[in-house]
């Protein structure tokens, strides 16, 4: 439900084209289940089965904490060995409901940072990259993780963004019916800088 709620707030498809049939999710034993409190799909046009749904066992965040907790030498050298075994297979981009430009840039044959030659530093561009694209429009489903060939733990770059983008502009949460517009998408001239 938060996926379709997604696509149609980017115009990828038209709600009134579909009709949803929801179905509780007791956990899919993935990762981001034991931190989901989501588990009874909203904004559905018709409820089946128990709505008890499952019940989390961890915050939000405890895959980020974990990471924030590391050391900045240790944490670095984690995610440099997890982009070391990147493939570029983008089967994390392919598979996200938030991943929905027409055109990718990794699709295009370039040369320089965002080539497709497959080295730690450019995964790691990729890598980052994608978490801020998608960062406050993640619907935290975990599926980038779940289909991840090399088993990086995907999700915990962008729910670091999710984490911050909470800190900064309070609890936000994407692919509710009442969510906020694009945290990061948007501006406004009378915002206060900081560097002044």
């Amino acid at each position: 439900a938060r996926a379709v709620e997604r696509m149609v707030t980017d115009k990828q498809i038209r709600r009134e084209d579909l009709y949803l049939i929801g179905l509780p999710c007791e956990g899919m034993g993935m990762p981001v289940c034991a931190s989901c409190i989501h588990s009874v799909p909203g904004g559905c046009d018709e409820m089946m089965g128990d709505p008890a749904g499952h019940v989390p066992t961890q915050s939000r965040f405890a895959a980020v904490d974990a990471l924030e907790s590391m050391t900045s030498e240790n944490r670095y050298a984690f995610w440099e060995g997890q982009f070391a075994k990147c493939i570029h297979c983008y089967a994390c981009r392919n598979v996200c409901p938030a991943c929905n430009c027409r055109e990718c840039y990794l699709d295009k044959a370039r040369t320089g940072w965002e080539g497709k030659r497959s080295d730690s530093a450019r995964n790691g561009i990729y890598g980052l990259t994608r978490a801020f694209h998608v960062g406050d429009r993640c619907i935290e489903c975990g599926q980038c993780e779940r289909v991840c060939p090399m088993d990086i733990p995907v999700m915990s770059l962008t729910s670091k963004v999710l984490k911050d983008i909470n800190s900064l502009f309070g609890s936000y949460e994407c692919g509710l019916p009442d969510s906020r517009p694009n945290i990061l998408g948007q501006f406004d001239l009378n915002d206060a800088d900081e560097f002044e």
